[in-house]
C-alpha cells in the first residue's frame, strides 16, 4: 500500500516544469549564457584586452561591439572567507543585471576585486567602478 500512484508521479512533471518556467524571467535574468568559462577565452582577456582599475575592482575586457557579454568573476583570497568573497560577486552580477543596458556589447569581461571596501560603502563602491567602466568604455 505505500506505493506510488499515477498522481504522485505526474506531479513530479509538473513541478520540474514549473521550475523551469521560474528560470526564464525575460530581460532581467543574469543566466548562464553570461558566463565565461572556457579557459582560451579568459586568457585571450588577459593577454589581448584592455584593462580598467577602479577603486576596489579590475576590469579586463576584451571585444567590445563584436562579441557578445560574457562575464568571469575572480575575488583574491585575501579579501576574507567565502561568504565574503560569495556576497562580492553577488553584488557585481546584481549590479550588472541591472544595468544591463550599459553593458551591452561589451564583449568578455573578467572582472577581478582586489580590495575589500568594507560592509558600509560595499555596494556603493562596486557600482561606482561598474558604471564608471561603462560609460569609460
Amino acid at each position: 500500500m505505500g506505493g506510488k500512484s499515477s498522481k504522485d508521479a505526474g506531479r513530479k512533471g509538473a513541478s520540474a516544469s514549473r521550475r523551469r518556467s521560474l528560470k526564464s524571467k525575460g530581460d532581467q535574468s543574469f543566466g548562464r549564457e553570461y558566463s565565461l568559462k572556457e579557459d582560451l577565452a579568459i586568457k585571450r582577456v588577459f593577454r589581448f584586452g584592455k584593462k580598467f582599475e577602479g577603486r576596489c575592482l579590475v576590469i579586463y575586457h576584451y571585444g567590445s561591439g563584436s562579441l557578445p557579454l560574457k562575464i568571469a568573476l575572480k575575488v583574491k583570497k585575501n579579501i576574507g572567507s567565502s561568504p565574503r568573497r560569495n556576497r562580492i560577486k553577488r553584488i557585481i552580477r546584481e549590479v550588472i543585471r541591472t544595468n544591463k543596458g550599459k553593458f551591452k556589447n561589451s564583449g568578455h569581461l573578467v572582472i577581478s576585486a582586489i580590495f575589500d571596501p568594507g560592509d558600509e560603502t560595499l555596494f556603493e563602491n562596486i557600482e561606482k567602478d561598474l558604471l564608471d567602466f561603462a560609460q569609460a568604455r
